[in-house]
């Protein structure tokens, strides 16, 4: 059985289809225009970048962990939660060495001390500025993008006049 595997596997990479090569076209024109006009966009750079900051659902998206970073403020202000715990144990058999019943019940509630409240309070803040920068830079590449996009489409527009 372990004969025929690597028998197989050289038969099918023999079998295998050459790669094709590489080709650069240029794009097709799905519908022609039957207007006789040529394409224009009434568009100004201003209202893209417009487009992109408002009503854009990716720049909505990326506002996401700007959110996430707030809940993380708000729940770095709050004091820890106490507890409690029960557990009691009974002799059902043996010999009684002692009680034979022993319940034991635990409150904890845990005091932050030595400035740690607020030291959480920084950190999520900082985590909030953080969010809040990445999401910036990643805006600014878009409209970075979004300018270039818009500069070539002028210049093709430009060419075909």
């Amino acid at each position: 059985m372990t004969f025929f595997v690597p028998l197989l596997l050289s038969a099918a990479a023999a079998g295998a289809a050459p790669p094709l090569p590489l080709v650069s076209r240029a794009p097709v024109a799905a519908v022609g225009s039957t207007s006789s006009l040529p394409p224009t966009v009434d568009l100004s750079l201003s209202e893209a970048l417009d487009m992109l900051r408002n009503g854009n659902a990716r720049t909505e998206a990326d506002k996401a962990p700007i959110e996430a970073a707030r809940a993380d403020l708000v729940a770095a202000a709050v004091a820890p939660n106490p507890t409690i715990a029960y557990e009691g144990t009974r002799l059902h058999s043996g010999t009684n060495t002692g009680a034979a019943d022993v319940d034991t019940l635990t409150a904890e509630w845990p005091v932050l001390l030595f400035g740690q409240r607020k030291a959480r309070k920084d950190a999520a803040g900082s985590a909030v500025a953080a969010s809040e920068a990445h999401v910036a830079a990643d805006f600014a590449e878009r409209a970075r993008d979004l300018r270039k996009a818009y500069d070539t489409l002028r210049i093709q527009q430009e060419r075909v006049e």
